[in-house]
């Protein structure tokens, strides 16, 4: 319905010159997909396996037991919150949440 408006209407409806609706649709047409976002909004690469739920979990392990190895909270994750995820994956959005200290048990390695 709306890809009928004649850009008079529109310029009107959005009380804008003329011209600018113009400019608009001819950059609209250009791209073929419109303007497009800011690439710091765009969603880009594989979705993280640990939704935000999930972190919270960690962060509060890492304050009620802050000497728990990464391995300890991965099977914690594993059991209690049903989610599989890597030692690297839970290191890298505790780093995101702020923490810095947390390392892998060097036998483990």
């Amino acid at each position: 319905q709306h890809h009928n408006r004649k850009q008079d209407e529109i310029a009107r409806d959005l009380q804008i010159s003329l011209s600018s609706v113009e400019k608009i649709l001819a950059r609209y047409r250009k791209d073929s997909q419109g303007i497009h976002p800011p690439p710091t909004l765009r969603v880009r690469g594989r979705p993280r396996i640990l939704q935000v739920a999930d972190v919270d979990f960690l962060v509060g392990l890492v304050q009620r037991t802050p000497d728990m190895y990464l391995h300890e909270m991965q099977e914690e994750l594993r059991e209690l919150c049903g989610v599989e995820a890597s030692l690297l994956s839970i290191w890298r959005a505790l780093r995101r949440r702020g923490f810095t200290r947390k390392r892998v048990r060097s036998d483990l390695l």
